[in-house]
Order: C-alpha cells, then sequence, then structure tokens
C-alpha cells in the first residue's frame, strides 16, 4: 500500500495561514484523508491534469501527484496547489 504525505506550495501555505479557525478543523481532517488516499478522496478534472475534494462545506482543495514516481520508501507527494473558501 503507498503511503501519501502531503506538501503545499507556497501560494497555498500562504492560504492556508488566512484560512478561518472554524475551518481549520474540516481541513485538517480533509487533509488526513489525502494522506491516507488522495484518489478516495478526490475528483480528477482530466483538462487541467489536477484534483479538487472539499471540505467544512465551503472549501476546496486542488491538488496534483504523481504515483510514477515515489519519493524515499515509496512515499508519494500530494501536492497542495491551492486552499479557497468562502465564508
Amino acid at each position: 500500500m503507498a503511503q501519501y504525505r502531503v506538501r503545499y506550495v507556497t501560494y497555498a501555505a500562504e492560504q492556508l495561514d488566512q484560512l478561518p479557525r472554524s475551518m481549520r478543523t474540516a481541513f485538517d481532517a480533509r487533509v488526513g484523508d489525502l494522506e491516507r488516499d488522495p484518489y478516495a478522496v478526490g475528483k480528477y478534472d482530466k483538462r487541467n491534469d489536477n484534483y479538487t475534494t472539499t471540505f467544512g462545506g465551503s472549501g476546496i482543495i486542488l491538488y496534483t501527484f504523481s504515483d510514477f514516481y515515489p519519493v524515499s520508501g515509496g512515499t508519494i507527494m500530494v501536492t497542495i496547489l491551492r486552499i479557497t473558501w468562502f465564508e
């Protein structure tokens, strides 16, 4: 079974810093889901070659990963590209 590790591009990390506390628990839970199986929680957009998933009822995570090139120890990196939410 593959192991997944989540990382953030700079822009997504900046967005995470702006995320309201009220949405943080739902976001963290969804990131945990991504670490277990990013296929199971995301919807693939073939045209843009990325995935999206939702959190907290009004948040969206845009992410990508490649299962072709696992890094050390078979870990596959899930890269969060953007975090969007509506208050």
